[in-house]
């Protein structure tokens, strides 16, 4: 069937408003997740920038949308604004290449990792696989951004769920991306990659518990001995030293999420 494009129409293979979007990211997370191919991550980020960039969806979507309210970015949990600023970041930076002043003033990503990184912090850390560092002590793998991104999007396109009720799970699973207070117990099964077994996710959680206990032992010991003036202090990410550890810094330029800061 043909479609003739006049007016204002944008022409388009079968999208035509958000939730067509929605469908095509959760297509584009399956590919992902069969591989944590560059490209695959990069088609992914970029569709989910899109999906609540204020300068694209308002367009298309009614004005009585209950997933407006849930896209409002100046009102999600701080945790979710600094995920969807490092999805802006590398869907603006894999179009333009270059950023506009304006938008690299606001860029929070500041190393991007290709995943054969080798030493003693990637191998207990680091996922093998692209992935980000935020503020120095955030690090985001593109699986963790992707099920955390296709859990919040999850929640906004529930019109059973209110704007009101965003998914504690979600904000756990951020929060265990922050190396400096990540915690020795099982992750949270939103940052686990969701394609495995429920078998093959708790030895997951499992291994994950008994490897994360020995580096983050190791990392305090390190730490100690730097303050003891024994060592010097290369990899070790104390709390006290943490800018935004208990998440009263802002996601957005450092002075907390706004609207206006998000636009691109």
């Amino acid at each position: 069937m043909s479609k003739t494009i006049s007016g204002r129409d944008g022409p388009t293979f079968g999208l035509e408003n958000s939730l067509d979007v929605y469908n095509k990211l959760t297509f584009e997370a399956q590919r992902l997740r069969a591989s944590w191919h560059p490209y695959d991550a990069t088609n992914f980020l970029i569709t989910a920038w899109h999906l609540v960039n204020p300068n694209d969806w308002p367009k298309s979507d009614p004005d009585f949308s209950v997933s407006r309210g849930k896209r409002d970015i100046a009102q999600l949990p701080i945790e979710m604004q600094r995920v969807l600023c490092v999805a802006r970041d590398i869907a603006n930076g894999s179009k333009h290449f270059q950023l506009k002043e304006n938008s690299a003033k606001l860029r929070q990503v500041e190393t991007v990792h290709s995943g054969h990184e080798v030493g003693w912090y990637q191998f207990f850390f680091m996922d093998r696989m692209p992935g980000v560092t935020v503020d120095e002590f955030w690090y985001f793998s593109v699986r963790a951004l992707c099920n955390i991104l296709m859990k919040y999007f999850e929640w906004v396109f529930d019109d059973e769920l209110t704007p009101e009720s965003f998914p504690e799970e979600i904000i756990r699973a951020i929060k265990y991306c922050h190396i400096p207070t990540r915690s020795t117990v099982s992750p949270p099964p939103s940052w686990i990659w969701e394609g495995k077994s429920a078998k093959a996710r708790e030895g997951l959680r499992n291994s994950s518990c008994d490897v994360l206990s020995v580096a983050i032992s190791s990392h305090n010991r390190r730490h100690e001995a730097s303050r003891a003036g024994s060592e010097p202090d290369h990899q070790a990410h104390a709390q006290a030293r943490v800018p935004g550890a208990d998440g009263t810094r802002g996601a957005v330029g450092g002075v907390g999420g706004t609207d206006r800061a998000l636009r691109t």
